[in-house]
């Protein structure tokens, strides 16, 4: 989400607070127990985003390619 206009200039606490008021609620996945398993600290990952509940996530892996998720399933490992 870009900046409000001219908000990474100012140096006030409340233009901070104003700007995380305005921004859309963020989660953070925590790999499912398979996932933690598997992963051995490589280029092996996805980040991914999702607007709403049950939207399917759009994925990119470390090389920009994306893949479109499963919204009620974790993806396989490799």
């Amino acid at each position: 989400m870009p900046w409000p206009h001219g908000a990474r200039h100012r140096s006030r606490g409340g233009d901070l607070a104003g700007a995380a008021e305005r921004a859309i609620p963020l989660e953070m996945y925590l790999p499912v127990p398979e996932h933690r398993r598997a992963w051995a600290g490589d280029a092996n990952v996805l980040v991914a985003t999702a607007i709403a509940d049950h939207d399917p996530p759009v994925a990119f892996d470390y090389r920009a390619n994306r893949r479109v998720l499963d919204p009620e399933r974790p993806p396989a490992t490799r």
